[in-house]
């Protein structure tokens, strides 16, 4: 994306970093120097970003409040074509959202491949912080507990609740794919904390 046009979402500069179809970082809107801009928007979709390394980090602590990330988070409504992947998406939370970002928002992955940037756009705009808000119980699906997942007695009482996340993590195969890549164990359930108590600002 050129520097020409308007550059500006919700009266302040902005550049936005996302991944290409190949990995690549891809910039958009204004192309100044981070220092120069207002807020950086970075989308996150943690089905393909564990993978590679954000241009964002380990930048200086004024431009790092500069940055809003959004996730964009799989639902239990979302198209098979979307769930690709989910298995290391949901363990890949963990990935970027180490950082300290103050604003983490999210996404529903459909819409934003759908949409894409008006999206942004909208919620800066009128400072949402999910969207759409009437998926976020179907995004929570994926990190809530849930009694269908659970174990149970001989009496065929639940005994202990799962959530998929929970599924995901504890089937080693997929955990093992990322902590051989350095990350801890820990980090998954703390992304985990993070992203529901995301959702649970929608409004």
């Amino acid at each position: 994306a050129s520097a020409g046009g308007d550059t500006s979402i919700a009266g302040k500069e902005t550049t936005i970093f996302e991944f290409g179809n190949e990995g690549e970082i891809v910039r958009s809107m204004s192309q100044k120097p981070l220092e120069d801009v207002e807020q950086i928007l970075m989308v996150l979709d943690p089905r393909s970003s564990p993978f590679h390394d954000w241009p964002t980090g380990g930048l200086r602590e004024e431009i790092q409040e500069k940055v809003v990330v959004f996730v964009l988070m799989p639902s239990l409504t979302s198209s098979p074509e979307c769930l690709l992947c989910v298995e290391i998406g949901l363990l890949g939370l963990s990935g970027h959202l180490k950082a300290p970002y103050k604003d983490v928002r999210a996404i529903r992955v459909d819409d934003y491949l759908e949409h894409g940037h008006a999206i942004l756009k909208a919620m800066m705009e009128k400072n949402k912080t999910v969207y759409p808000a009437e998926e976020v119980d179907a995004m929570l699906g994926f990190l809530a507990q849930d009694t269908a997942l659970g174990f149970r007695d001989q009496d065929g009482e639940v005994t202990e609740t799962w959530s998929r996340f929970a599924s995901v993590k504890e089937t080693y195969a997929w955990a093992h794919h990322l902590v051989g890549q350095g990350w801890e164990m820990g980090e998954f359930e703390e992304a985990m904390e993070t992203m529901k108590d995301v959702l649970s600002k929608a409004d």
